[in-house]
């Protein structure tokens, strides 16, 4: 079985220039885990994922979260956080995303995506065509896969 098999064809994107409370915005109300970006010519960029959104800490220049727990339990200035989440949270998915991403094609086995994905800690790889952005797959696409699969050797 092939990734084309797989995939899915229609994949909701994001431009290098959305920010990153947009892009969060769409995985929650699309219930995805991860958006490729794409420059301005339509060619792949980067991925951003749920866990760039949750990693923000390392960005918001905050004390561990036991001490910001701490902060918070103390009175010391809850807004200051807000104000900082909602800054970072304007800013690009450029500045966020995972640059130059493990990708694979259309003709790439199920079993090698998976491979990939297991071998990296993905949980999806965009699938390339001449460069151009023509599907993805993820680790649920990878869970039919295999279903399927056995199904069909149960026939």
């Amino acid at each position: 079985m092939k990734v084309r098999d797989v995939m899915t064809r229609d994949v909701i994107t994001v431009s290098e220039n959305t920010t990153l409370l947009e892009a969060a915005k769409i995985m929650a109300t699309r219930n995805i885990s991860g958006l490729p970006v794409l420059t301005e010519e339509g060619v792949l960029a980067g991925i951003v994922s749920e866990s760039d959104v949750i990693r923000l800490k390392r960005r918001l220049h905050m004390p561990d979260y036991i001490q910001l727990l701490e902060n918070l339990i103390n009175d010391a200035h809850p807004e200051d956080f807000a104000s900082e989440v909602a800054r970072v949270l304007s800013l690009p998915v450029r500045e966020f995303m995972t640059k130059r991403p493990v990708t694979v094609k259309e003709e790439t086995s199920v079993a090698e995506a998976a491979r990939l994905m297991s071998e990296h800690g993905f949980n999806r790889l965009p699938v390339l065509h001449n460069r151009k952005l023509t599907g993805i797959v993820t680790r649920r696409d990878l869970l039919w896969a295999m279903v399927k699969i056995s199904q069909d050797l149960t026939k």
